[in-house]
């Protein structure tokens, strides 16, 4: 899920903070299944999901990106969103501790206590964690790589790197450098590999977020066309390879738009950023309402998904991510959780 960075405000760019509320409830819909029923749609949506994790990469980089120089100057800044990483990942780490070390325990009742410290600090702990630590590694390696390689050679690694990742991942060809792990729980899903391709276009396109904002304003509807277009793609392609560069498209698109698109005078910057909060704590907190709903559906011999189990995920997280907001400024604690 995006990060908000409090040292470099998006206030300026509201439809980035609606963007990212958008595409959280997009992966609420992948696990809470909305369409369960109907199988032709629900396979359409879940093809977004690739789309919904590089938007939130190239996000959560992006604004870091207009701070972040790729010299010894930009080390303090890289630290200080570090921090602010690891944080946010402890908070909820300890926050859902008895949903996760439950679930190690059930999955490797044999394993489960030397799995702990390689899990907490490889691979994320909390369900849906894993995104907080692959931006992490992955945005202190984009910055490594381009300060001492270069921007270009950076890209070009983060391509191949991305292309070797997607093609295991859905196994598109075989791990012919035998990269594989024994337990299922360390495979690279969760490796930096997952975001340094996501977080260099983020950085690279941050330093250069002025000329995006011309470029989009000049050519609006070449934009929209592109994303429309990316869209019907991700949704309707013939092959999982057309879908996979289609999903890359869009993502970049989407945020072109959201950081390119003026805000007309209706637009409220103060309910935008109350959304950016929101979908961290949406984000977090789905995974928790999606474990409870299936024990208690289990008990009730009921089918946890579809649009009712989507509705409730959904309004128990969002009354959730509401109080937590609201109740921050008397409660400080609260403000660690997004």
């Amino acid at each position: 899920m995006p990060v908000a960075n409090r040292n470099t405000s998006s206030a300026h760019y509201p439809w980035v903070d609606v963007l990212k509320f958008v595409c959280c409830v997009g992966v609420v819909a992948v696990h809470a299944r909305p369409f369960e029923y109907l199988p032709a749609v629900r396979v359409c949506v879940g093809h977004f999901f690739t789309a919904f994790i590089a938007v939130f990469f190239i996000l959560s980089a992006l604004l870091l990106g207009t701070k972040l120089r790729f010299d010894a100057t930009g080390k303090p800044v890289l630290l200080k969103f570090c921090k602010r990483l690891a944080v946010l990942y402890l908070s909820w780490t300890v926050l859902l501790a008895p949903l996760w070390v439950y679930t190690l325990m059930s999955h490797y009742p044999d394993d489960w206590l030397r799995l702990l410290l390689p899990k907490i600090l490889l691979t994320g702990a909390p369900s849906g964690s894993w995104f907080i630590l692959s931006l992490l590694y992955g945005t202190v390696i984009a910055y490594c790589c381009n300060r001492w390689l270069g921007k270009w050679p950076t890209l070009v690694l983060a391509v191949l790197v991305d292309v070797y990742y997607v093609g295991l991942h859905f196994r598109i060809f075989e791990d012919f450098l035998h990269i594989g792990i024994e337990y299922k729980i360390f495979n690279s899903f969760f490796l930096p590999m997952r975001a340094l391709l996501w977080v260099d276009i983020g950085l690279l396109a941050g330093q250069r977020l002025g000329k995006i904002q011309t470029a989009v304003r000049r050519r609006l509807p070449v934009a929209v066309s592109v994303a429309l277009a990316a869209s019907l793609l991700t949704a309707f392609a013939p092959s999982r390879v057309v879908t996979l560069l289609a999903a890359g498209v869009l993502s970049v698109a989407l945020v072109a738009l959201a950081v390119g698109c003026p805000a007309g005078r209706r637009v409220n910057p103060a309910a935008c950023a109350l959304l950016r909060k929101q979908s961290i704590l949406i984000y977090f907190f789905h995974f928790a309402m999606v474990f409870l709903l299936n024990a208690v559906c289990e008990r009730l011999h009921t089918y946890p998904y579809g649009l009712r189990g989507f509705a409730i995920v959904l309004a128990a997280s969002w009354v959730f991510s509401y109080a937590v907001v609201k109740l921050s400024p008397e409660i400080k604690p609260l403000r660690l959780l997004y």
